[in-house]
């Protein structure tokens, strides 16, 4: 049986695979992949898609380079300047800047530098799929040379060698390149001469093409003229990439009608963009080119879910939904992907998923036909649950990891789909804090105050007519009596019994009066605040007291509260901001007067005199208070109305808008002070920082900030008292001895990027009975934990790993009184729960303990927490406050600083050094969306700490083969000067026996008697004596030059001797002036006397007079001449040998050979005038014979008749004088 866990990609990314009960399980913990088979990443594949879920502070994050690939997660660090902008992946190294890396101490050496978390592969994958990339270098030199390619070189991720600085040439520095450095003669800045180098230079530069990018390792050889105080130093910046902006191409659907038709998504994942305020719109659409066959659409279905549907290959359907924690069609942009394998298919929303698992049988694509983007025909949606098309923006669709051009497919005459996402709420015209509403072709504006704000844009605010009150004595009266009632404001102003009425509060009262009017019939309106959470409306319908009450509690916060009282035929309603409750029943003005007008008299709060005689016709209305002499009662004795403090702002009776500021006068004239006109908070201009509580004076016209749930305190919540623990270090604070704790309060702020293997307390307060302990830790995977043992029973709260060990701020606000409690934690309530009882050990002893706090870590004997899972704290803790059963407040940090002196005396710390005054972070603040923990920043690593690459001896890699093979080297060379010593002393002896047989053969022919003259001799070659009778009718013929390729090794070549005849009507001053056989006759003069020859026989250059190629005739064979020659050599060594063996025989031999040869010259003594005339030559003798000379006409043959290389003694030339022998043309006419 085979294991199928061996199995290649059973599970990947290193999943644990296991076999139980006959199916295979892959563990996936820790790898960052998901699925059955490990293979889905949970992680972004670059820092633009971080940014495209929110993501905005610059920091460390972990990202998957090749998504579902083979590379495993890394963490890199994240800088975003927009979202519509490109962002830049950051990869750090291990290298220190300032490296000193030459000098006369040092030797050669190498680095190797390491990435974080990334290999060479991994760099060259971020290189090759980024925008472009930089890595930034520096050489800082004093007196020592950089000498690039010699002395300096680097390797970069992608195996090659970078002997350069910068994106220049080999060998070079970008100086070299502008001709800047200090000497322009050289490449480099640092290459200037050490005698003239009296000062520290540098060459700096950025590496920008991909075979130079990544160094990952830097050789240093050190020269050896360096001096003693020569140093150079090495500056390597981090990986910079910026990467492909895959959202460029966007487009914009301006109608549900409107849809763009792309080649279709055949396989590979997909992934888009889009942004909407539908709540219904087809995103994707590809439908089946047949029945039954693959298919899919991607569909918003409503305002938090979008759905997947597709059909596989086997036609069965299937539908995935995924549910958004955050709004879809808020009008942000929403990120999709979609992936798959052969096992699941994941559908990704932002950071929401969902998968489905797929049968053995089943595939998932591939899909066929077109896509439409952003709806589709009307054909195609018939069948379809979704019919509206997208009204909004989409870009960034990638298909397969390529980029789709969607802009290339739009119709020109579409005008309903425009380029680029062009928001009408870009800009913002809306006013007053509105919402703007994108119709992608229009816009509408939602007011923030409904009632308030008015207008297309919101850009009237009837709340900026106001009043102040200061006090409680302080308010508006207006009473019109007789005539008074038929004026303009009077009627105005009376309608307030029957109108719609509109008013704005801001205050901190609990039971006051907001308005009270009424008329001499009783009729009345009356608007308070009771409680203060509550707002309440009575008015008369005829002799009923009719109450409506809206419940709010935030009436008396200082907030802005709208009341609208809005009036129709049936029923009146009170709206409080949004809260708001109706009545069905309308006012109804009673027309006589009674002085007991009521029938359930018990409602009225404000009761006026009521005289039994109809009072004159009057009208009044009071704003902000009353005068008590003119009421029987106001209110309850428990409840009594008092006068209003703060602002009334926006008074509106029907569409009459009350100008309440320019009452303001008027108030203070008839004697009610601190009425002001306008309402200017000073909590408006947000002076209390970290979300500290601003309540404003209105007396004093000042403000006051409540810091207590900030974790800051001071006047503005700003400021801190807090210290850096180095996780060695426990700061001890004691005070006095308790029974029992039923009430605590702690208060505490903390921040840090430090994950330990173990738990870090921060907070531990404990009693000397060993009863009650309260602890405050973070656990090793970076969560919260918060403990509390109340005297038999103990409380815990444990939050999400990872979410506090993020460098941040993070707030802890405790308070317990008895079983009652508040736990804040980052400003959040917490729920605590229940959990077993931790117990002391057995064999503890019962010493008693200590009534202290303890900061930073653990100095106990307590066996609950003297264990190894309890360490020191590394990181910043503030603002740290604690109070005891209602006792003073305890702040040992600020004692420990001496910052305040009561309490100095009983605080110290284990190790002084372990703590220092430091501030800790600030809060972070949300980005636009949630940041889901998978895709946390890791920043808790910011600061990654690596060890420096080591030094590594540098050894050339020929060094140790040169001095193997030195010795077999001078072998070699020593052989090779025998050879050749050998070869020129064979030359020598070759040349030596060569001449030796030549003056033999000319002796023995000398001997022998004057031989024929060869048919190439010349007048030339003769003394001077001969030539001038040879001159007048000398006739040439000339030879034939056989070449090697002419040769005939077949066999076919004929060797018979032919005749030598002289050519017709051929004289040698002809010939000699013929191209194709003789140097020009005006060059022979100045070549010959260059060449030392004599050219006496020329006087005048000859006409020319080509020779024809028909009379020439043919000529020996070349092979004929080669054979006897080497007949006659072989003779002659023979002869050589038997000479050598008897010198006397030789001696002798030559003696008589004398005579012979003069007998024989003597007979063929004769002379020729033509060819074939033969000339007696009387009384001669043997010595004169031998310079006889035939007076015989040169033969010349042409070019092609020529055979070139017959041996002198073959034609029968004799032994001539010296000065004749070497001329140039006898060399020349050698044949």
């Amino acid at each position: 049986f085979v294991d199928p866990c061996t199995r290649p990609n059973t599970c990947e990314h290193q999943g644990k695979c296991s076999v139980t009960e006959d199916r295979i399980t892959c563990d996936c913990t820790g790898t960052g992949y998901i699925g059955k088979n490990c293979h889905f990443t949970i992680y972004r594949k670059t820092c633009e898609e971080l940014a495209l879920l929110g993501y905005t502070q610059d920091r460390a994050y972990t990202i998957d380079i090749d998504g579902n690939g083979r590379f495993p997660p890394a963490n890199v660090k994240c800088e975003f300047q927009s979202i519509e902008d490109s962002t830049k992946t950051i990869v750090e190294h291990n290298l220190p800047s300032q490296v000193d890396v030459r000098s006369t101490a040092e030797s050669d050496f190498s680095f190797d530098i390491k990435y974080r978390e990334f290999t060479a592969e991994m760099l060259q994958e971020l290189i090759s799929h980024s925008l472009y990339c930089s890595q930034y270098i520096k050489y800082d030199c004093y007196k020592a040379p950089l000498e690039l390619h010699s002395a300096t070189w680097f390797i970069s991720s992608k195996g090659t060698t970078v002997d350069y600085i910068g994106n220049v040439t080999r060998g070079s520095c970008p100086c070299g390149m502008n001709r800047t450095c200090v000497d322009a003669n050289l490449s480099c800045n640092c290459d200037v001469l050490a005698g003239t180098a009296g000062k520290w230079l540098s060459d700096e530069g950025y590496y920008e093409r991909p075979d130079s990018l990544g160094i990952t390792s830097m050789v240093f050889l050190q020269q050896k003229d360096l001096e003693d105080d020569a140093q150079g130093r090495i500056t390597l910046g981090p990986l910079e990439c910026v990467e492909t902006n895959t959202q460029k191409y966007v487009v914009t659907f301006t109608t549900s009608q409107s849809y763009i038709e792309v080649p279709g998504w055949r396989k590979g994942d997909i992934a888009f963009s889009f942004r909407t305020t539908g709540e219904k719109a087809i995103l994707l659409y590809q439908p089946p080119i047949r029945s039954n066959y693959p298919s899919f659409m991607v569909a918003l279905t409503s305002e938090f879910r979008l759905t997947f549907n597709f059909t596989l290959n086997t036609g069965t359907i299937r539908e995935l939904e995924v549910q958004s924690i955050r709004k879809l069609n808020n009008g942000d942009w929403q990120k999709i992907w979609i992936d798959y394998n052969d096992y699941h298919v994941r559908f990704m929303i932002n950071t929401d998923y969902q998968m489905v698992e797929l049968l053995p049988e089943e595939e998932f694509g591939p899909f066929e036909g077109s896509m439409f983007i952003g709806g589709a025909t009307a054909e195609h949606l018939r069948t379809s649950s979704v019919r509206q098309g997208l009204i909004g923006c989409f870009r960034g669709l990638v298909v397969n990891g390529e980029i789709l051009d969607i802009h290339s497919y739009m119709s020109v005459h579409l005008s309903e789909i425009i380029k680029d996402c062009k928001p009408s709420c870009q800009p913002n015209k809306c006013q007053n804090g509105a919402r703007c509403v994108e119709l992608w072709s229009n816009f509408e504006c939602v007011c923030e105050n409904k009632w308030a704000h008015l207008g297309t844009y919101c850009e009237t605010n009837i709340n900026n007519k106001a009043l102040t009150f200061t006090s409680q004595g302080a308010f508006l009266k207006k009473n019109y009596f007789g005539k008074d009632e038929e004026s303009e404001e009077t009627v105005l102003l009376k309608s307030i019994l029957l109108q719609n009425i509109l008013i704005n509060l801001r205050t901190y009262d609990t039971h006051s009066l907001i308005l009270y009017a009424n008329d001499h019939l009783n009729n009345f309106a009356h608007l308070y605040i009771s409680n203060g959470t509550s707002i309440v409306y009575l008015f008369n319908a005829g002799n009923e007291i009719k109450n409506i009450t809206v419940e709010y509690p935030g009436v008396n916060t200082g907030i802005s509260v709208q009341i609208a009282i809005i009036r129709n035929e049936k029923s009146t309603t009170l709206h409080v901001n949004e809260y708001n409750s109706t009545l069905n029943a309308t006012p109804i003005l009673l027309d006589t007067y009674s002085n007991k007008p009521w029938i359930n008299p018990e409602k009225e709060v404000l009761a006026p005199q009521r005289p039994p005689a109809p009072p004159s016709n009057y009208f009044q209305v009071n704003l902000g208070g009353f005068d008590s002499n003119d009421l029987l009662r106001f209110g309850k004795e428990d409840m009594q109305i008092k006068g209003y403090v703060g602002c009334l702002r926006g008074l509106m009776i029907g569409e009459y808008l009350v100008d309440l500021p320019s009452l303001a006068n008027e108030a203070n004239h008839e004697g009610s002070k601190g009425v002001l006109p306008n309402c200017q908070m000073k909590c408006d201009a947000t002076p209390c920082k970290n979300n500290g509580t601003c309540t404003e004076d209105f007396g004093r016209q000042e403000f006051s900030c409540n810091c207590e749930l900030t974790s800051y305190f001071g006047e503005h919540c700003a400021d801190e008292k807090g210290a850096d623990f180095s996780g060695e270090s426990v700061l001890q604070r004691e005070f006095d001895p308790v029974d029992k704790v039923n009430q605590v309060k702690v208060q505490l702020a903390f921040s840090t990027n430090d994950v330990q293997q173990h738990t870090m307390v921060l907070l531990l307060l404990q009693t000397e009975n060993k009863n009650y302990y309260l602890l405050v830790a973070l656990s090793s995977q970076g969560g919260l934990i918060f403990e509390e043992d109340r005297e038999g029973s103990v409380y815990e709260v444990r939050l999400r790993p990872g979410s506090f060990a993020n460098g941040n701020r993070h707030s802890i606000y405790y308070v317990r009184d008895n079983n009652t409690t508040t736990l804040l934690i980052d400003r959040q309530p917490v729920q605590m729960v229940p959990m077993p009882v931790l117990k002391p050990r057995e064999d503890e002893d019962n010493s008693p303990g200590v009534t202290e706090i303890q900061l930073g870590g653990l100095n106990t004997t307590d066996s609950r927490f003297s264990g190894n899972e309890y360490k020191g704290y590394t990181g910043c803790l503030s603002n740290v406050v604690v109070s005891i059963n209602g006792g003073p407040s305890m702040k040992p940090l600020e004692e420990y600083m001496l910052f305040t002196k009561q309490g100095s005396e009983t605080v110290r710390a284990t190790i002084l050094a372990g703590v220092r005054s430091a501030q800790c972070a600030v809060f972070h603040t949300e980005p636009r969306g949630p940041e889901p923990p998978r895709n946390d920043s890791v920043d808790r690593n910011r600061s990654w700490m690596e060890d420096p690459p080591k030094r590594n001896l540098y050894k050339s890699q020929y060094s140790d083969a040169t001095q193997e093979e030195q010795g077999a080297g001078t072998y070699i060379f020593i052989a090779l000067c025998c050879v050749f010593v050998t070869a020129v002393i064979g030359c020598i002896y070759e040349v030596w026996r060569s001449a030796r047989k030549d003056r033999r053969r000319r002796r023995e022919a000398g001997i022998a008697g004057s031989p024929v003259l060869s048919s190439s001799g010349s007048q030339r070659w003769q003394s001077q004596q001969y030539t001038d009778q040879l001159a007048g009718a000398v006739k040439t013929v000339g030879f034939k030059n056989v070449t090697e390729d002419e040769k005939r090794p077949n066999g076919t070549h004929k060797s018979a001797a032919k005749e030598y005849k002289p050519l017709a009507n051929a004289e040698s001053k002809d010939l000699i002036n013929d191209k194709r056989v003789h140097i020009k006759a005006d060059e022979e003069p100045e070549r010959k006397e260059l060449l030392g020859v004599n050219t006496g026989i020329i006087t005048k250059p000859p006409k020319p007079n080509p020779f024809s190629m028909e009379d020439l005739q043919e000529e020996p064979e070349l092979e004929e001449c080669e054979e006897e020659e080497a007949a006659e050599e072989e003779e002659e060594e023979k002869g050589d040998d038997s000479k050598e063996q008897n010198p006397d025989e030789e001696e002798r031999h030559q003696l008589k050979g004398e005579h012979t040869d003069d007998k024989d010259f003597v007979k063929s003594a004769i002379t020729l005038n033509g060819i074939g005339q033969r000339t007696t030559v009387k009384n001669f003798s043997a010595d004169s014979a031998r310079r006889f000379i035939f007076n015989l006409q040169p033969i010349y043959l042409p070019d092609d008749r020529r055979i070139f290389g017959c041996p002198l003694n073959y034609v029968g030339i004799g032994e001539y004088q010296s000065r004749n022998r070497n001329s140039v043309e006898s060399v020349l006419s050698l044949d």
